[in-house]
């Protein structure tokens, strides 16, 4: 390392290793630390974001749900 690239963050190493619970857990808490840098907070947003939940992705789930219990309850039951 030059000494002007920025350090990987355990995050980032767990994010590439596709453990995104750890990656999750790990950004949350640098993105929260004052004493980190600003570029080191953003880049654990930017994790954050990509390990969240799609919110169009959690409603098509969730209506499907709900056709196929009305499925099953109108043609099943």
């Amino acid at each position: 390392m030059t000494g002007n690239e920025p350090a990987v963050d355990p995050a980032e190493i767990a994010y590439r290793a596709g453990d995104y619970g750890t990656a999750r857990r790990l950004s949350r808490e640098t993105a929260r630390n004052t004493s980190r840098s600003e570029p080191e907070r953003n880049r654990a947003r930017r994790i954050l974001r990509a390990t969240g939940i799609d919110p169009f992705a959690a409603g098509a789930f969730l209506l499907t749900a709900v056709v196929i219990a009305y499925l099953i309850i109108r043609y099943v039951i």
